[in-house]
């Protein structure tokens, strides 16, 4: 008889379960008001057995991936955190917690995560921030002392572009970033500025800030100080990261450059709706011809002044510099030339080069006129970057191990050559994803741009339609446990769409809930579809916002905190313009200050019992939490279909529609419904929010896709 072989031990078991309720239970207790939530508690159970490998013993289920929606109310925060904190520790894993903006970046850093480490004191956090918001020590100091001109000799390049000064109020400033930064007052982060009121302008801190461009690394005279090196070592012994879905994505598409690589962590990925856009704009390529035969001219002489410094022999398989390079580059740049006279002559770009113009390839398929050209610029800009890389690798290595002295001049070629590598590199890539028919199985959307600075300069434009298979490869295969939420991952009421555009399936083991909310909406508030006249299209755009001016001074005699969303700032100015002049004197609009304030001078006019409108586009709603008082009336202008202007956004539909399929169905409609979930969803915010919804949109009770789209909204009492 043969004997089973023993269940794998969980790592949910009875000392992990114990320490999460534990630790919820002194979060109940640490939060004065705190009323228990079944959805939270529900949401927490869910969480802890999908990253404790519980449903990971089901056949098939090999992951610990769970994508989860939780309703406004639920507590999401807590009910990620609390199991994930428990299980990361178990695993002997860190903790990636990646979020969408600011307000939640700043709620987990200053407020839920120090409550947590007071609970659990061995437990460390830190925010993770890109390199460029890190002061440079070595380039501060170069910008405000003025370096003095560099004798050809010293530099990578004989000709140098011009330093630009600095007045004499930057160069001040520049001293005291020195002054605080040397005596520890602060931590070189652009955000935590110590001058209360004073704010550092970004084009002198771009001046200023890391590059990973021109970073010589450990040969740099500052690197032992250096703030972001070292703010990257202290992440190797955090518990707990946070970062942006900017950071979070880019680091995993260029593996692991600055967060832990994936294997090595749990993910909580919140607002995940965002994700699979976020990481694609990772993977797109642009080449400017004017910018590329600039550094093309230079390539030759660069190398061969890197292979004199380093003084080391190269692979026989790289292009030799002198003769054969020379002859590279000028096949590369011929080919350039070709290929833009070729568009220029055959794309039918207008002669008013004032405004940027666009011809995308459709299907992806380039004439065959192109062929030869770009075939030859995919070989020859391969072969300048494994030149130029291996030239700079060998002068990295060469000071590393000391074979050649460090010292600024041969500091500064190490930089400028690391700069060069960065233009080849991206040159390389272009040509190849741009010669590709697909990648990993996605189509890939091509365009060139034409002017918009007016000159005939073109930009050549290449990007997956669909990522999926990215993300299943770098991170969904390999992470240790990941967590997927938001108020939004379903639209039209199931993960579909979520799923198709992240590269998850219904059977690959990944677990699916939807957590309603806790609201008593059909008490706490009114959904309205008032019957306009006409529908919102781009011929009755006049009509439709008069009627809305005529709804807002409705609503402005009920309610003092209303929000008002638009989809374009065309339509939301020309509201503006026909609103009365005492309506338009309540009204704190997008564009006017900066959202901070807005949001700030909102609640101290309701605090003041004064009447406040807050009038923007989507961008004003995303993550705006108003409670109570400071919010009871909201009017969207009409369901928020996107444009889908953009090349890439008309390349997948252009690939949805040659597969049999809709693209409205599959692609407009499902992301309408999500937006307009999110902007629903700004007014009912805790339990004792009450107010109306007003959405200006007859579509939503004459078409059949309006039945589907309210269907899935959350369940206010409605009136249509």
């Amino acid at each position: 008889m043969i004997e089973k072989a023993p269940a794998k031990q969980l790592d949910l078991n009875d000392k992990t379960k114990e320490e999460i309720r534990t630790l919820y239970k002194s979060v109940q207790d640490a939060l004065s008001g705190f009323k228990p939530r079944k959805e939270q508690s529900f949401l927490i159970a869910e969480i802890a057995k999908t990253l404790g490998g519980v449903y990971a013993q089901n056949e098939g289920a090999k992951r610990r991936i769970i994508a989860a929606e939780a309703g406004t109310g639920t507590g999401k925060t807590f009910a990620y955190l609390i199991p994930s904190i428990v299980l990361a520790k178990a695993l002997n894993k860190k903790l990636i917690v990646s979020t969408a903006n600011v307000s939640l970046q700043s709620q987990l850093e200053l407020k839920d995560l120090p409550l947590l480490q007071s609970i659990r004191p061995d437990m460390t956090f830190k925010v993770a921030l890109g390199r460029n918001r890190y002061l440079c020590r070595r380039d501060v100091e170069t910008v405000a002392v003025g370096a003095p001109p560099a004798r050809s000799e010293d530099t990578l390049f004989d000709s140098q572009e011009p330093v630009e000064k600095v007045s004499g109020a930057d160069a001040e400033l520049l001293e005291r970033m020195i002054e605080n930064y040397d005596n520890k007052s602060w931590d070189g982060v652009m955000d935590n500025w110590p001058v209360t009121g004073e704010v550092i302008a970004s084009t002198l801190w771009n001046k200023v800030n890391c590059k990973s461009g021109t970073c010589t690394k450990r040969i740099c005279p500052y690197f032992e100080e250096c703030a972001f090196h070292n703010a990257r070592k202290t992440l190797d012994t955090t518990d707990v990261i946070i970062a942006n879905h900017a950071l979070t994505m880019t680091s995993l598409a260029n593996g692991g450059n600055v967060l832990p690589p994936a294997e090595d962590a749990i993910w909580v990925i919140d607002e995940a709706h965002h994700i699979p856009k976020q990481f694609r704009s990772s993977f797109e390529q642009k080449v400017t011809i004017e910018g590329s035969l600039s550094w093309l001219k230079k390539v030759s002489q660069a190398v061969s002044k890197l292979s004199m410094v380093h003084g080391q022999e190269i692979s026989q398989s790289i292009v030799k510099d002198g003769r054969e390079l020379d002859e590279v580059v000028k096949g590369c740049v011929e080919e350039l030339r070709s290929v833009t006279d070729m568009l220029l002559a055959n794309c039918n770009f207008s002669s008013d080069y004032s405004q940027e113009q666009i011809y995308r390839f459709k299907d992806g398929l380039l004439p065959s006129v192109l062929d030869t050209s770009l075939s030859n610029l995919s070989t020859l800009s391969g072969k300048i970057n494994r030149c130029v890389s291996a030239h700079t690798s060998k002068l990295q290595e060469a000071l590393e191990k000391r074979k050649i002295p460090s010292t600024p001049a041969i500091e500064k070629i190490l930089s400028e050559s690391n700069r060069l590598q960065a233009h080849t590199e991206s040159f390389a890539d272009m040509w190849q994803m741009f010669t590709k028919i697909e990648q990993k199985g996605s189509a890939i959307a091509k365009w060139v741009s034409c002017g918009g600075n007016g000159r005939p300069d073109l930009s050549f434009n290449a990007v997956p339609i669909s990522v999926g298979k990215e993300l299943e490869d770098t991170l969904w295969s390999k992470a240790a446990g990941a967590v997927l939420t938001s108020a939004t991952v379903t639209s039209l009421g199931n993960f579909d769409r979520f799923m198709l555009e992240a590269g998850l399936s219904a059977n690959d083991g990944t677990q699916y809930c939807r957590v309603n909310s806790p609201f008593d909406y059909q008490n706490q508030a009114k959904l309205i579809i008032p019957p306009m006249k006409v529908e919102p299209t781009a011929k009755n755009e006049e009509q439709h916002t008069l009627e809305i001016v005529h709804y807002t001074g409705q609503m402005a005699q009920k309610h003092k905190a209303m929000l008002m969303l638009f989809t374009s700032y065309r339509q939301l100015n020309r509201y503006i313009e026909l609103v009365s002049p005492e309506l338009k004197a309540y009204m704190l609009i997008q564009g006017q200050d900066t959202r901070p304030n807005l949001i700030r001078r909102h609640k101290e006019r309701i605090d003041n019992d004064l009447k406040s409108i807050l009038v923007g586009v989507a961008s004003l709603g995303e993550g705006l939490d108003l409670p109570r008082e400071y919010l009871t009336c909201v009017g969207i202008a009409k369901i928020p279909f996107a444009n889908f202007k953009e090349p890439v956004d008309e390349a997948e539909s252009e690939f949805i529609s040659k597969n049999g399929g809709n693209p409205f169905f599959e692609l407009s409609l499902p992301e309408a419904s999500a937006k307009l979930i999110q902007q629903v969803g700004r007014l009912i915010r805790s339990a004792d929010c009450s107010g109306e919804v007003l959405i200006f949109d007859r579509r939503l009770s004459s078409k059949k896709y309006g039945a589907q789209l309210i269907d899935s909204l959350p369940p206010l009492k409605l009136f249509a």
